[in-house]
């Protein structure tokens, strides 16, 4: 839908950083929010079905590992 190449134009900025790791690891995510004023998660588990099928998983990744509370 979107391409592999949607955030290519702002990789050359120096304040942009893509930081790979897995999205529950919130001692990831509690080190970048320290640095950012915007993140963007890009992982997902989506449809119906699968969020379903994957109960534990869904809620793990689209809501728990951006909920830092």
């Amino acid at each position: 839908m979107f391409g592999q190449n949607a955030l290519t134009k702002y990789c050359a900025d120096p304040n942009f950083d893509i930081i790979r790791s897995n999205c529950r690891d919130k001692k990831v995510l509690k080190a970048a929010m320290t640095k950012a004023d915007i993140i963007i998660p890009l992982t997902a588990l989506v449809g119906a079905s699968m969020c379903k099928n994957v109960v534990q998983g869904a809620e793990s990744i689209n809501l728990g590992a951006i909920n830092t509370h």
